[in-house]
C-alpha cells in the first residue's frame, strides 16, 4: 500500500532538470506517545490464523506489525505471549492433499498433523507483562470477567493468576497508547453454531454495552490514548460464503428423480401455502432443515432460497455421497437463515453504535475496520496483490475462513496507522504488504 505522494515525488524528481532537494521521511509519533502500546481483543489480535495460535501468526499479528512500526517513531518494547512451536494446541490447517468420497485427491486446508511441544500447555506468565492481550474466542463480557484464565486456555497460559482478569492484565500494564478490538466473537459463536438452532446465543446488547464501557474504563484509567476498532460484517466471511447456498448440481436424470421424490411434499406445501421444491438441470438450492413450526407438517424440511448461508464445517462428503441437501436436509446447524443473518447484522450495528459513542465521550479514535472490511470483499489491490473475501486466493484471510493471513494483518495495519497518521499528525511508516507471507502450497 505505497502512498501515492512518494510516487509523485519519484515522478517529479525524474523529469526535472534541476533536482530539487527533498526532505527524508523522519518517522514521528506526533501527538501521540508510542512508548508502551497495549492491544486488548480475541483471535484477530492475538494473531490466531489457520485454525490456531502458532508462532509466526502471533509473529504476524497486527498488534506486533503496529508495535514494528511504532518503534521507528519512538515506540518501546513489545513483548508476546509466545506459543513455542507452529503447531499451538494441534488445531492448525495447511494446505494439503485430501482423497474425497468419490476418490478425487484435491488440495484443500487440512490438519498440519505433528504432535505440539508440552511447552505450549506450560504458564509463560514469569515472562511477562504482556503487551499483546488477545486472547482467541474472548467476548467482550470475557475481558472485564475475574478467574478467566481458568476458563480460556489461551489466557491461562500467560495470565499472572487464576483469578486474573484480561482487563486487570491490560490495565496493570500501564498503556500510554491501546488498541481495542472486540465484539466479531460476541457474534462469530451464534453464527458458527447455525443461528437459533444452538444453545450459543448472540451476546446482548445491554451486556455489551456495559462490557465495553467497563473495558474503556479501565484503559482510559492510566491516562493513555487509544484507538477503538468496529465489527466487521462477519457474515462475509469465507467461513460462511465458501460453500454456495445454490450448490446442487443436477443433471436430467437427477432433476426427474427428485423431481418425483418431493412430489407429495410440494401437494402438500401447495395446500399450506408454502414454497415447493424446485428442480433444474443445473444449480439448485440445497433441501434443509427447518425447526421453523410452520415446516413441522412438511417433515421440518424446506429447500434453501437466495441470500442464506451454509457454514464451511459441514461435511463435504456427506454432500457428494451421503445425499446431503437432496435426498436428506442439511442438518440447520450448518445453515443461516436470512431470520438469524438480519440478527447478527442488527447486533453488529448496535455494538459499533454502542463502540461509536464510547470513542466519542472518551475522546479516543473510532476506526472504521466495517467499512474497511466491506472495501476487501469488494476486492482491492495493494503492493500489486490483489485481495478479496474468496476462501484460500482471496489472500486476506487465512485458512480457517475467519481470521487474517500475514498479510490480511498488514492490510489492517497499514489502516489503523494511517487513520492514526491523519488524526494525531504522525508520521508512521506503513509495512510493505508484500513482506509478509500468502497462503502457503505444497
Amino acid at each position: 500500500m505505497k502512498s501515492l505522494k512518494y510516487l509523485s515525488l519519484a515522478l517529479i524528481v525524474g523529469l526535472s532538470a534541476c533536482r530539487p532537494e527533498l526532505d527524508e521521511f523522519s518517522p514521528s509519533a506526533g501527538q501521540l506517545d508510542l512508548t508502551n502500546y497495549v492491544a486488548v481483543g480475541c483471535g484477530s489480535t492475538a494473531g490466531f490464523a489457520d485454525g490456531e495460535l502458532y508462532r509466526s501468526g502471533q509473529v504476524n499479528s497486527f498488534p506486533n506489525m503496529l508495535a514494528g512500526q511504532f518503534s521507528l517513531a519512538g515506540g518501546g518494547n513489545f513483548r508476546q505471549p509466545l506459543m513455542t512451536d507452529e503447531l499451538g494446541f494441534g488445531n492448525k490447517r495447511i494446505m494439503g492433499y485430501y482423497t474425497d468420497c468419490l476418490g478425487a485427491v484435491q488440495l484443500m486446508p487440512v490438519l498440519a498433523g505433528g504432535v505440539p511441544s508440552p511447552a505450549n500447555f506450560t504458564s509463560i506468565a514469569s515472562q511477562g507483562p504482556f503487551h499483546n492481550l488477545g486472547v482467541p474466542l474472548t467476548r467482550s463480557f470475557m475481558v472485564p470477567l475475574a478467574g478467566y484464565a481458568q476458563a480460556n486456555p489461551y489466557f491461562g497460559r500467560f495470565a499472572s493468576s487464576v483469578v486474573a482478569s484480561l482487563l486487570a492484565e491490560a490495565v496493570a500494564a500501564d498503556p500510554s497508547f491501546f488498541t481495542i478490538w472486540l465484539g466479531s466473537s460476541d457474534v462469530l459463536g451464534y453464527a458458527m453454531a447455525g443461528g437459533d438452532n444452538t444453545p450459543d446465543s448472540l451476546t446482548p446488547v445491554h451486556v455489551f454495552n456495559l462490557s465495553m464501557q467497563a473495558i474503556v474504563g479501565g484503559m482510559i484509567s492510566t491516562g493513555g490514548r487509544g484507538a477503538i476498532l468496529t465489527v466487521p460484517d462477519i457474515t462475509a466471511f469465507p467461513y460462511f460464503t465458501a460453500v454456495p447456498v445454490k450448490g446442487l448440481t443436477l443433471d436430467d436424470a437427477k432433476v426427474q428423480l427428485l423431481n418425483q421424490a418431493y412430489a407429495g411434499y410440494n401437494q402438500m406445501a401447495s395446500a399450506l401455502g408454502l414454497p415447493q421444491m424446485q428442480f433444474n438441470t443445473g444449480s439448485n438450492y440445497w433441501i434443509v432443515q427447518d425447526p421453523d413450526p410452520a415446516y413441522v407438517q412438511l417433515g421440518g424440511i424446506r429447500q434453501a432460497v437466495a441470500g442464506e448461508l451454509i457454514t464451511l464445517s459441514i461435511p463435504q462428503d456427506s454432500l457428494k455421497c451421503g445425499g446431503w441437501g437432496s435426498q436428506k436436509p442439511i442438518p440447520h446447524k450448518y445453515l443461516i437463515d436470512l431470520k438469524e443473518i438480519q440478527k447478527i447484522k442488527d447486533a453488529t450495528q448496535q455494538y459499533n453504535g454502542i463502540l461509536g459513542g464510547l470513542a466519542q465521550e472518551n475522546n479516543l479514535l473510532l476506526i472504521d475496520m466495517h467499512l474497511f472490511f466491506k472495501g476487501v470483499y469488494a476486492g482491492l489491490v495493494a503492493d500489486g496483490l490483489k485481495f478479496s473475501n474468496t476462501f484460500v486466493s482471496g489472500g486476506f484471510f487465512s485458512l480457517d475462513g475467519i481470521h487474517l493471513s500475514a498479510r490480511g494483518n498488514a492490510l489492517v495495519s497499514n489502516y489503523i496507522i494511517e487513520s492514526l497518521n491523519k488524526t494525531y499528525q504522525s508520521r508512521i511508516p506503513l509495512v510493505n504488504v508484500g513482506d509478509y507471507p500468502g497462503i502457503g502450497f505444497p
